[in-house]
């Protein structure tokens, strides 16, 4: 499992966007970010050029079946119920996405799916 543990202030300014241009490689865009992942590719997700949909960078996911990989955002300061997230993916078939909120970001089993 590879994992990446950071705490930060919730974000307090809206809107909130995040292109990815700034990322490089496997790292994260600050320290406010974390990552969740048991794949056995490597480090993902990570920054990367190929099939961008992003000016030039977007973020990739991959793992085998069984696997998971995520990304989790920084806190915001705002109900969940309130917040709108927008996002472009490209996917194979079968590929699955979810989009959700985390209430303990050491324990994946927190994840409620809400999309």
């Amino acid at each position: 499992m590879v994992r990446a543990t950071t705490k930060c202030l919730p974000i307090s300014t809206y809107p909130f966007y995040e292109n990815f241009e700034s990322w490089s490689g496997e790292d994260l865009p600050t320290i406010c970010w974390d990552r969740l992942s048991n794949n056995s590719w490597g480090v993902y997700p990570y920054v990367s050029t190929y099939m961008s949909l992003s000016p030039t960078k977007s973020l990739n996911f991959q793992t085998d079946q069984g696997e998971y990989s995520s990304i989790i955002l920084p806190e915001f300061n705002l109900p969940a119920d309130t917040l709108q997230v927008a996002f472009s993916m490209y996917g194979e078939s079968g590929d699955q996405l979810m989009v959700g909120v985390i209430t303990d970001p050491d324990d994946l089993s927190t994840f409620r799916n809400v999309a």
